[in-house]
């Protein structure tokens, strides 16, 4: 049997047909934006790979979260967290692609750890098995969930105004000693602060 339209073109006027070809048109046409807005949606900041490592004393700091905060504040900050070997990779915030990388540009650098519930209280006993236990974790998990986390490393390296550590990110693979960051047990923010301040001033001169 033939379409309602195909008939429309054999048996009704020339005005008929053309609006069924019309209509048909309008169809394929609604069909193409569907799949463009499906397919051609925006694919995130134009960002470049990073990826470097963080070492504290020499030794590999893992579990740390790693932010490259954009000078001048313009721009978008990108994160990582270290892994056991102290290895990051970027991701940009406000829709970047998962350790893609970050915008080309300079950075302050900031390295946070904190201590976690886990390396407090250890394991969680089993609900079921030890219901009392249980309780009594739970308790003294929200009493530590309502305090301040312990920093693990100095917490300078985590306060955009304090931290020396500094990026520049350009085009290309950003790889290697310039994205390795070493950081020490006794840094002092206070002596930090002086320095940043000294340095800002040369460059304002």
């Amino acid at each position: 049997m033939m379409s309602h339209c195909h008939r429309s073109a054999l048996e009704q006027p020339r005005p008929a047909a053309r609006a069924c070809r019309f209509a048909v048109a309008l169809w394929a046409l609604a069909g193409a934006a569907t799949l463009c807005l499906v397919g051609c949606g925006p694919r995130g900041p134009a960002v470049q790979f990073v990826q470097g490592r963080v070492l504290v004393d020499g030794e590999p700091l893992a579990d740390a979260s790693v932010g490259f905060n954009p000078v001048g504040a313009a721009g978008l900050a990108a994160y990582g967290a270290t892994d056991s070997s102290g290895t990051y990779r970027l991701t940009t915030t406000q829709g970047g692609r998962k350790e893609a990388g970050a915008p080309i540009g300079d950075y302050i650098v900031t390295v946070t750890k904190f201590q976690t519930i886990l390396q407090v209280l250890g394991p969680s006993p089993d609900g079921n098995a030890d219901p009392e236990g249980f309780a009594k974790y739970t308790a003294a998990a929200y009493a530590l969930s309502e305090k301040p986390p312990k920093p693990l490393i100095p917490e300078g390296y985590g306060d955009i105004g304090v931290s020396p550590l500094r990026a520049t990110v350009v085009k290309g693979r950003n790889v290697g000693p310039t994205f390795t960051f070493e950081l020490s047990k006794s840094f002092k923010a206070a002596g930090a602060v002086k320095a940043n301040a000294a340095a800002t001033a040369r460059r304002a001169q």
